[in-house]
């Protein structure tokens, strides 16, 4: 599954995750989202006075939930106001809000952070002093970051199931197809075999030659295998390059040169001419 892409139940999952800590930790409101492109946008808030919290759109290092997902760490601020390491991008809804002290803790999948959780108190929380115990704060994040790993893991194996269905029935294709040509080359060949004109007997012996054969050991490389695999369980470039600890960019270099070397014009024809030649 690509990194941004989100299940219709993926939004309630943070919604009962926000619930969770808005009941069961020492904080006046709770509020989250999940990543869609290059942002988090606010969805979904408890304990909130106004509908100011679901207007923020956070971003990479903006505010503290972008330095949250900057760092890949949960972040705190006991004075909200006058916090100097983070951008006030968003001091209109949280001040209007009048959170005073706030945490967030960012949802990471992988190395890719998915979402963020905030907690926040407000100025008139007397009974609720000192720093907040960022631990259930982490933990909820965690474990929300855990089930989209476990769903991430189950559209893969779908996709991969899906796969190898459309490649079973490409290969029975390519076989039907494949059952004219044979007739066509015997007929061909017979031509070739009766006629009294040695340059036509020559040039259809040359078209009816067999290509010569790619040695199954060695026509890839192991990494070009291993990127291959991938292709054909269905695997996109970012997922494969996650899979394989490499850079996208890296994955398609080896595809292109995998598709060159076995003459393949598309990702699946790769995959189809490489099963034929035996080398997947």
């Amino acid at each position: 599954m690509t990194t941004n892409t989100m299940r219709p139940d993926d939004r309630e999952l943070v919604r009962q995750a926000t619930r969770s800590l808005w009941r069961g930790m020492d904080a006046a409101v709770a509020f989250g989202g999940l990543r869609t492109e290059h942002s988090v946008p606010i969805t979904t808030s408890f304990g909130a006075q106004t509908d100011r919290l679901q207007s923020i759109v956070v971003r990479n290092s903006r505010g503290l939930g972008g330095l949250s997902w900057q760092t890949r760490a949960p972040r705190v601020v006991s004075d909200y106001a006058l916090a100097g390491d983070i951008t006030h991008d968003f001091d209109s809804q949280i001040l209007g809000e009048g959170i005073t002290a706030l945490a967030v803790a960012p949802i990471v999948v992988g190395t890719q952070v998915r979402g963020l959780l905030y907690a926040g108190r407000r100025g008139s929380d007397d009974d609720r002093s000192g720093e907040f115990d960022t631990t259930r704060l982490a933990g909820v994040a965690s474990a929300v970051a855990q089930e989209l790993r476990l769903r991430d893991l189950v559209d893969e194996r779908v996709a991969m199931q899906q796969a190898q269905a459309a490649q079973a029935e490409l290969a029975a294709r390519a076989a039907e197809a494949e059952r004219p040509s044979a007739q066509l080359r015997e007929r061909l060949a017979r031509v070739a075999d009766r006629t009294s004109d040695p340059n036509t007997a020559r040039e259809l012996r040359a078209i009816l030659a067999p290509r010569p054969a790619v040695a199954a050991e060695g026509a890839l490389t192991e990494r070009q295998r291993d990127v291959l695999e991938l292709v054909a369980c269905g695997l996109t470039n970012p997922q494969i390059a996650t899979r394989l600890g490499l850079s996208e960019l890296t994955v398609k270099s080896y595809l292109r040169a995998l598709m060159a070397r076995l003459g393949a014009g598309t990702r699946m024809q790769a995959v189809l001419f490489a099963q034929q030649r035996g080398l997947l």
